[in-house]
């Protein structure tokens, strides 16, 4: 069934945010364990072609795969442009294919299937070597950290136990931020553990964090909306989170925002519309339980 459903495997090796460099080093330092990940996964969903898509801003990784995959013809390199956030699975597909996916819809739906390197990675580990995901690798950045870089971190390791490691100079006045600017959240406790998801730490000083500015009322400027890269209206839908109108949300598709975080960065208000968006997210997940949890 599989190889009549999918037609392209696209391996995502676009980071999805700046700071975060996992990806690259991984595409660097792994990359014939990778490129065996990929030809496992094409072995089992047949595509008609395997694309591996990666930013133009990381030309060693481009450079090590196009060697490494010198001479073969079961899939290529595509470089495409470094332009936030072309790393969301929707937004790289219309890069590369032009097709937009409808609201609603999946992306095998359309015959495509996308998988992170890091996903092709672990499927090679997993296959080849017998080895369950018990470690991924981290970004450790920000200049609150003397020694950044990316590490091999075992799942549930204590984020404090990681910082350490790597000098992080504590400061109560600066937090510590769970993946990337953008899209990530402070830690409100630092025993928190490494995940599977936990792609990056960034501990920032006075030069790369500010405290949020008071947040102001909505001027329909309309900025969120332009900026948006899904096509949404985030003022509509800031209005209807905040009402808890669960329909307009519905209506207005608030679940096809990908939380990326652009609407809130140019916003002049200054209104955290993602978090906003996020509590309304979960709110409406709770309304469409409420039913089921009551049966029998």
């Amino acid at each position: 069934m599989a190889d009549k459903r999918c037609k392209l495997l696209v391996i995502n090796g676009a980071e999805c945010e700046p700071y975060i460099t996992c990806d690259d080093r991984l595409m660097q330092d792994f990359t014939a364990d990778l490129i065996e990940g990929i030809r496992i996964l094409r072995y089992v969903l047949r595509p008609e072609e395997v694309v591996i898509a990666i930013e133009d801003n990381k030309p060693h990784a481009i450079q090590a795969l196009e060697t490494a995959l010198k001479g073969s013809n079961d899939m290529f390199v595509r470089a495409i442009p470094t332009k936030y956030p072309s790393g969301a699975s929707d937004q790289l597909i219309q890069v590369l294919t032009g097709l937009e996916i409808p609201a609603g819809k999946r992306t095998i739906e359309m015959g495509i299937v996308m998988h992170n390197v890091g996903t092709a990675f672990a499927v090679k580990r997993a296959i080849i070597d017998d080895e369950p995901l018990i470690e991924r690798v981290v970004t450790l950045t920000g200049d609150k950290i003397r020694n950044k870089g990316n590490v091999w971190a075992r799942l549930g390791t204590p984020i404090q136990h990681l910082l350490e490691q790597v000098d992080y100079q504590a400061d109560k006045r600066f937090p510590v931020f769970l993946g990337g600017p953008m899209m990530g959240f402070i830690l409100p406790a630092l025993q928190a553990p490494i995940t599977k998801t936990a792609n990056c730490l960034i501990a920032p000083d006075h030069f790369e964090y500010a405290p949020p500015e008071p947040e102001r009322s909505c001027i329909r400027c309309s900025s969120c909306s332009d900026a948006c890269p899904v096509g949404l209206l985030p003022q509509q839908l800031y209005w209807f989170a905040r009402a808890e109108d669960h329909d307009k949300s519905k209506e207005y598709h608030l679940d096809a925002c990908i939380e990326c975080g652009v609407c809130a960065y140019v916003c002049p208000s200054y209104i955290p519309l993602i978090q906003y968006f996020r509590k309304k997210k979960q709110k409406s997940r709770k309304l469409r339980k409420k039913p089921q949890s009551g049966r029998g």
